[in-house]
This record gives C-alpha cells, structure tokens and sequence, in this order.
C-alpha cells in the first residue's frame, strides 16, 4: 500500500514537471505567471486526484 501511495505521488511530481517543462518552451511571459501560481497548482493537481479517486 504504501508503495503504490509512493509511486502516486512520484507520478504526480512527473506530471507537474512535464507541465512546467512545455509551459516554458511556449511564452516567458506563460513561464513568469507558471513561477508564480506553481505551488498552487502542486495543490490543485493533488486535490484534485484525491477528490477524484
């Protein structure tokens, strides 16, 4: 169980880097306003993956 928690979480890590990754290769001005919400939306992708499972 708590593997599968881990692997979960390490997913979820892999998502939100790809996220900033692609974010920052289209606009600068995208990747200042990604900076600044990036722990927000951490919060949100993780909210909403628990609200969902």
């Amino acid at each position: 169980m708590r593997r599968l928690i881990e692997n979960i979480l390490s997913f979820n890590l892999n998502l939100i880097i790809k996220l900033k990754n692609r974010i920052r290769k289209s606009l600068g001005e995208v990747e200042k306003i990604f900076d600044y919400n990036y722990l927000g939306l951490k919060l949100d992708v993780w909210r909403k993956y628990y609200v969902v499972k």
